[in-house]
């Protein structure tokens, strides 16, 4: 792990014009990191050996050369980074792709037809399935710039895994939460907010009651409900906590330890910001359902960038990362996530 540190340290001081110290170029030899590559990418889909916490690290320029395996840290903390900001990541399905070539997912619908009892001797009816397909694009998505001073990398203490990695992780985490929130998904991801169907509609445009969660809950089909969540702003979720059922009871059902979430009538929630934080007229305000069922498309892993000329006037180098990705909800036509819209 400290040659990695190392060699990841070597690589960024190379780009930047500065001269390594012996022990780096000699980390570089030994992991497999080209010092001259211009850019490295940092492979999420990598899947570790059991008892060995180890990422690849690709080089985009050098061809066959890749055998650098990376400080965990830094995968680690940009991955722990994604997550605190983008809560959709943790309940749905994540996909990862070598290439970034359009991915069909094919549906079909078949819940509306049954078999048949026949008389012996009888020919069979025919009833063909009915199938659709949803389609996850590759779009480009970048941590924007972080600038960093070049003391920083010359100074041995420095922890690039930790700090670059949640920088870029948190700004990366904050796009894909807005778009996999409330994407339009006109070239862009479309977000499980606008994919989500209607459940209910509230009686006033400024409240949300108990019975219309209730009656939320059972707009989704009993097949979705078992693997049932709620998501909604932290705004929305502090009006339904004060919220009580007709024993007088809250809704909001707090965890009796530590690995028991807090509930919604039994069913856990989560807190996503991009969702609207206003209880007025035509916002959805809660979506309910099979969140696993939104599906979040990823290319490879990310791609980190070092510019050593643009600040080199205030001595400083940036660093920017690069990720592709789409999102949409996976829909054959059974609604298994739907949202309550306030009345208008």
């Amino acid at each position: 792990e400290e040659k990695r540190s190392l060699a990841l340290q070597g690589w960024c001081k190379t780009r930047c014009g500065k001269e390594i110290s012996a022990d780096q170029s000699a980390a570089a030899a030994d992991v497999g990191l080209n010092l001259n590559s211009s850019e490295i990418e940092f492979n999420l889909n990598f899947r570790a050996p059991k008892n060995e916490a180890e990422y690849r690290i690709m080089s985009t320029t050098t061809g066959s050369e890749g055998g650098f395996t990376i400080p965990t840290g830094f995968v680690n903390n940009f991955e722990k980074a994604l997550l605190q900001f983008n809560s959709i990541r943790q309940v749905a399905d994540i996909l990862r792709t070598d290439s970034g070539n359009e991915m069909p997912w094919p549906t079909g619908d078949d819940t509306a037809n049954e078999g048949e009892q026949v008389g012996e001797n009888t020919a069979v009816a025919d009833l063909d399935i009915v199938v659709g397909q949803m389609i996850l694009n590759a779009y480009l998505f970048s941590s924007k710039m972080v600038k960093a001073p070049i003391s920083l990398l010359e100074d041995s203490a420095f922890n690039f895994s930790t700090i670059i990695g949640d920088m870029l992780g948190e700004r990366i985490g904050r796009i894909l939460e807005n778009k996999f929130a409330v994407g339009t998904g006109t070239s862009t991801p479309k977000g499980i907010v606008p994919a989500s169907t209607l459940g209910k509609t509230t009686a006033t445009a400024t409240a949300i009651l108990a019975d219309e969660l209730l009656d939320l809950i059972h707009s989704i089909d009993p097949a979705y409900r078992a693997n049932a969540k709620f998501m909604m702003n932290d705004a929305i979720i502090l009006a339904i906590r004060k919220l009580k059922g007709l024993d007088n009871q809250y809704l909001w059902q707090p965890g009796l330890s530590a690995n028991i979430p807090d509930r919604i009538s039994g069913y856990p929630f989560f807190v996503n910001q991009k969702m609207s934080s206003a209880i007025t007229a035509g916002q959805k305000t809660v979506i309910f359902g099979d969140l696993s069922k939104y599906k979040i498309r990823e290319v490879r892993g990310i791609r980190l960038r070092v510019l050593n000329e643009r600040y080199a006037e205030k001595d400083q180098v940036g660093f920017i990362a690069f990720m592709r990705a789409d999102g949409d909800l996976l829909d054959a036509g059974t609604h298994p996530v739907k949202h309550i819209i306030q009345h208008a």
